[in-house]
């Protein structure tokens, strides 16, 4: 691998730095990766899950007591001596 910088064009601030990479064999410098802070994206969905709501209903049945008239006959049977004259 060849490399188009040599030591005395690559200035004095990266010097050292480029001395490291040429004896530990790089050839070239390679950049080192620069991280970013960790972005967070939020997303919101709905899941939807029952949730019972008890609703007591309680059912009357209330009788109302309507007295209507009814007739029942009633017979007597009488016993009557007549006596003629």
């Amino acid at each position: 691998m060849s490399c188009n910088c040599q030591q005395s064009s690559c200035g004095n601030d990266y010097g050292s730095y480029f001395q490291t990479n040429m004896n530990n064999g790089g050839g070239c410098m390679q950049p080192q990766p620069i991280v970013a802070p960790k972005r967070v994206c939020t997303t919101f969905q709905n899941q939807y899950v029952e949730q019972p709501i008890i609703c007591p209903i309680e059912c009357r049945r209330i009788n109302n007591i309507i007295y209507v008239p009814r007739y029942y006959p009633r017979y007597e049977q009488t016993c009557y001596t007549q006596v003629n004259r």
